[in-house]
């Protein structure tokens, strides 16, 4: 998936849920950050040829956990990026803006 399709299907998700509540807004922020961090994970697992069970392989955990993931049935937690991080020998970088 494109990064321009990411952002379109961003967009309408965003337009979709304008109506929700304080959680269920926090909910859905939470999960947009998470797709912006699988995104990047998708490129470099992309780059390595790797399928999600071999991603999963190289990080230690289940297939099915990693297809949670990029599902959105689950959402990441830190230890999983640290170890994205060290697989792909990554940093990832945060930077802040204003709406």
């Amino acid at each position: 998936m494109n990064s321009t399709n990411k952002e379109n299907i961003g967009n309408t998700f965003k337009q979709a849920l304008s109506s929700i509540d304080g959680k269920e807004s926090l909910e859905y922020d939470a999960r947009m950050i998470m797709y912006r961090f699988l995104s990047e994970v998708e490129l470099l697992s992309d780059e390595m040829g790797w399928t999600k069970k071999e991603l999963a392989e190289q990080i230690g955990t289940s297939a099915s956990y990693v297809t949670q993931l990029f599902r959105g049935s689950k959402l990441i937690n830190l230890i999983t990026l640290a170890k994205f991080q060290r697989v792909f020998d990554i940093i990832f970088e945060i930077k802040s803006r204003n709406n």
